[in-house]
């Protein structure tokens, strides 16, 4: 457990594999693999690690480097694929001591954050939270759309549209984000091999899974345990 406390940086951070809940005011959240949390300058914060080892990249950000000519950055912990791919890339170039890509990093990363609009989202209604919890529950072998549709009554366009507007991002871009996180928590926690954890996340083969991680994180699944592998 962290007790209170605040940073004079803003704060970016992706976990990598485990799992937090953060405490900001009277707001707990829930921290997942990949999940990205944003802490202006100031937050006043507390993290319960529960326990467990967690893993992960951030990011901290001089105020004097931001620029809130846009929309003000707000606290809170999501999905953000755009931003946490960037994150991973800044994970590589630190290995590797590239501080100029680092700081180019940084700057896109704050651009990015900027240009979200997912403060702005209402709050989703009761029957598309079902619809996202049957989504979390069934990643591995996957459902379709039509058939969430018809356990909601309606039709499935309108589902897909009300889904992404809500959350950010497709029903098959959930399933295929769900299933990268937890062969990464797998890879992070467990000497299962690779190819069994693929058929465990529910993709084709290895190869499948070797693709789709390093478009997502810029690592294959290889380099992704050697970064959260511990002595």
């Amino acid at each position: 457990h962290m007790e209170k406390h605040a940073h004079d940086t803003l704060q970016v951070t992706v976990v990598l594999a485990g799992s937090l809940q953060e405490i900001v005011g009277a707001a707990r959240v829930q921290a997942r693999p990949w999940d990205v949390g944003v802490k202006p300058p100031g937050t006043e914060h507390a993290n319960d690690f529960d326990g467990q080892r967690v893993h992960l990249v951030t990011l901290e950000v001089q105020t004097a480097d931001l620029d809130f000519q846009g929309r003000a950055l707000q606290w809170g912990w999501a999905p953000r694929p755009s931003v946490s791919r960037q994150l991973f890339r800044l994970a590589k170039s630190a290995r590797a001591g590239n501080v100029r890509q680092i700081d180019d990093g940084a700057i896109v990363i704050v651009g990015l954050l900027q240009g979200l609009d997912g403060s702005r989202r209402r709050t989703p209604p009761a029957w598309l939270k079902r619809v996202r919890e049957r989504v979390l529950d069934t990643f591995r072998q996957g459902v379709a759309t039509r058939e969430l549709a018809v356990g909601e009554g309606m039709h499935p366009v309108y589902l897909a549209r009300c889904f992404r507007q809500a959350y950010g991002e497709s029903i098959s871009d959930c399933v295929r984000r769900m299933r990268q996180c937890r062969a990464a928590e797998l890879l992070a926690r467990s000497t299962m091999p690779i190819a069994q954890i693929a058929v465990e996340c529910g993709f084709t083969d290895q190869s499948h899974l070797n693709r789709l991680f390093l478009q997502a994180t810029t690592f294959t699944p290889r380099k992704y345990r050697q970064l959260t592998l511990v002595d």
